[in-house]
């Protein structure tokens, strides 16, 4: 099983709403193409935050990768939001996942899964950052590539 950490792409404030900016569109789309281009992407399903510019990346990356179920808005992957249930139900997932999201959550998140510890910083989460994990025979997780 692969899962697939995605940091939205750069953004603007419109409206009162943080919108993904011209330069985070170009920049999300060129890296899932590197990433189509390069790496066999197995990928069922997309969840993304309650934000808009995780929404928006998630609709930009679904279109090259064309996931089989499509994509879905799930809470509990907002900015502050606590990875400890996360990491639970992706134990439990069969088939492989993206998570468009928002730092710290995803921080946290790869912290927890690779080092079983929240506080650990394991790489730099870049907007438009695309990390694939794999989750080995034993159940644990390990960094396969990350492209930025």
């Amino acid at each position: 099983m692969k899962l697939y950490l995605v940091r939205h792409g750069e953004y603007e404030n419109r409206r009162g709403d943080n919108i993904l900016s011209e330069n985070g569109r170009l920049a999300t789309e060129k890296a899932a193409k590197i990433v189509k281009d390069h790496y066999k992407v197995e990928c069922n399903s997309i969840f993304h935050s309650t934000k808009t510019r995780a929404k928006e990346t998630a609709e930009i990356i679904n279109k090259i990768f064309k996931t089989q179920n499509g994509i879905f808005e799930k809470k509990g992957l907002e900015p502050n939001s606590n990875p400890t249930p996360w990491k639970k139900i992706i134990n439990e997932m069969n088939e492989s996942v993206m998570i468009v999201g928002h730092l710290p959550f995803l921080r946290k998140l790869l912290s927890l899964l690779i080092a079983s510890d929240v506080d650990t910083d394991i790489l730099t989460f870049y907007t438009s950052c695309i990390v694939c994990l794999e989750k080995t025979s034993d159940g644990s997780w390990i960094i396969d590539w990350c492209i930025h």
